[in-house]
């Protein structure tokens, strides 16, 4: 928990020392899934600071260590952090290995950031058909966040293809979802 605490306030460097210490105990207690969750947040905060050797190689351990717990969620979870980190450096081809391993065996809790991660990397692969499927998922089953984001591709889709009727009304869903976020972000603020 203090390592959280530190993360969210930018203190990575102290961040990573709390994670380490709550790693090694739980190595020392035999906690396999706290040691993923662990070695995870360390990848996490390893990326924040652009060390990405360092994140990439925390992600690989952590991965290990839950294909070693046999937790199909978490090594999900962990691969898809590590696909993210993938895309973040422009390495496309490695990213859609990754996901091609998560997506056919994703959580429900899982499939917003998963869908949207797969449709941003397939519009950057220049797969609109395919971006678009995931944009049409993530309609269902997307926060609030994701929803906002794929009625915007839908938007630039649409518009692309010349169907213009479409368009507008994913622009106007757009905008409605930017409302509903800022009220979210404005009332979150104040408490």
């Amino acid at each position: 928990q203090s390592g959280s605490i530190f993360h969210e306030q930018d203190l990575y460097d102290e961040a990573i020392e709390m994670y380490r210490k709550s790693f090694v105990l739980d190595s020392i207690q035999g906690d396999t899934l706290n040691m993923v969750n662990g070695m995870r947040d360390i990848a996490q905060a390893y990326r924040h600071k652009n060390e990405i050797e360092r994140s990439i190689y925390c992600y690989n351990k952590a991965y290990r260590l839950s294909e070693k717990a046999g937790n199909i969620i978490l090594t999900n979870s962990v691969l898809l952090s590590l696909a993210s980190l993938y895309k973040s450096q422009g390495n496309l081809s490695f990213t859609h290995s990754l996901l091609s391993k998560v997506l056919p065996n994703i959580s429900n809790n899982m499939k917003s950031p998963a869908y949207s991660l797969a449709a941003d990397l397939f519009k950057k692969e220049g797969n609109l058909d395919s971006m678009y499927c995931y944009c049409q998922k993530l309609l269902t089953v997307g926060t609030v966040y994701a929803k906002e984001y794929a009625t915007g591709e839908m938007y630039e889709y649409y518009s692309m293809k010349g169907d213009f009727g479409k368009a507008v009304a994913y622009m106007r869903m757009n905008r409605k979802l930017t409302d509903s976020i800022r009220t979210i972000d404005a009332t979150q603020s104040v408490e």
